[in-house]
């Protein structure tokens, strides 16, 4: 059977990637915690020039998820030709 994760975008291939899948895979305690934050900073600052003032926290997981230790939620700030973006997003 297929690992269904294969097919989740350019993060999957670590070869194609920021290596993002690597950590995915690890238990989530707090060293692969920092690691994805870490992986998710290089991968925006090599892959995305026109972002600037890039930060990328940790924040807490939504009520419906509360308790599910296996996500690491991001939050996602900065700036995109001048304007201001914030972006969350599970992992």
């Amino acid at each position: 059977m297929d690992d269904a994760y294969d097919r989740r975008g350019w993060w999957a291939n670590p070869k194609a990637g920021s290596g993002l899948w690597h950590v995915r895979r690890q238990p989530l305690h707090d060293d692969a915690r920092r690691e994805a934050l870490e992986e998710a900073r290089e991968a925006l600052r090599q892959r995305a020039s026109a972002l600037t003032d890039v930060a990328v926290s940790e924040i807490p997981p939504p009520m419906e998820e509360a308790g599910n230790v296996s996500r690491v939620f991001l939050r996602v700030t900065g700036t995109h030709n001048g304007r201001r973006f914030v972006v969350k997003v599970s992992l």
